[in-house]
């Protein structure tokens, strides 16, 4: 995909050595991190995220979301392993798919404590967002959380515009 100012590049999370350290002001993520398996890779994912950006947003399930967003039942995240199992290899549930070898994809449904843990960052902010009927997310939000010199700058002439 090619746009003037635009430039898509699709990278492992993971692994993103093609981007350079403080490339970018803000890294979002949606529904990313709940995916990546092993806990190595997700740590490295959560690693490059920081390198590359200054700041960064990630939202994530949250583990005691009444409505669980991948299957759509209700407090799925907690129930027994033996029967998320049982009930995904017999039916189709919400949005996930079963992977080749007949398995289910596993996510990381994990606690507000167990997210924080894995974020090596003094300014780290986690809070609840409902999004839906009955469905929760986390928001992560970390990096430099104040504005850069050249944000502070462009609000000043962003207000100094709108005050004529």
């Amino acid at each position: 995909m090619e746009q003037a100012n635009f430039r898509y590049v699709k990278l492992n999370a993971s692994d993103l050595h093609e981007v350079g350290d403080d490339s970018f002001d803000i890294a979002i993520s949606v529904g990313m991190l709940e995916h990546i398996r092993p806990r190595e890779r997700l740590l490295a994912a959560i690693g490059e995220t920081q390198r590359v950006a200054r700041r960064y947003c990630f939202v994530v399930p949250h583990k005691y979301a009444f409505l669980e967003p991948h299957f759509f039942l209700p407090l799925f995240a907690v129930w027994p392993g033996w029967l998320k199992s049982f009930l995904i290899k017999r039916f189709t549930l919400g949005t996930q798919q079963r992977q080749p070898s007949g398995e289910w994809q596993r996510i990381n449904w994990l606690s507000r404590r167990e997210w924080q843990a894995l974020f090596a960052d003094p300014n780290l902010l986690i809070t609840n967002h409902w999004y839906g009927p009955l469905m929760q997310y986390f928001l992560i939000f970390g990096g430099d959380l104040r504005p850069s010199p050249a944000e502070r700058a462009s609000r000043r002439k962003l207000a100094d515009f709108s005050s004529e």
